[in-house]
């Protein structure tokens, strides 16, 4: 059984999302790769988070509403 994570993986975003500088869009391959470096979130498999994971999750409907896009780069909102 994989290490329980404190945060779910669009909190993780959220965070990683708010430490960055104001109105500045990341790409899904540098949110994976922040909240892989920071330990953000943990895969049940303890492999790194891939990109597609992350453009999945931000695309949700029940998370939309924490996001906002530019051209397909995610923010939080």
């Amino acid at each position: 059984m994989g290490k329980k994570n404190k945060l779910k993986l669009h909190e993780a975003i959220v965070q990683l999302l708010k430490g960055e500088e104001k109105n500045e869009y990341l790409t899904y391959q540098e949110i994976a790769d922040g909240l892989n470096d920071k330990n953000l979130y943990t895969r049940r498999d303890k492999k790194p988070i891939p990109s597609n994971q992350i453009a999945a999750r931000v695309r949700k409907k029940r998370y939309r509403h924490l996001f906002k896009m530019k051209i397909g780069l995610p923010e939080w909102n």
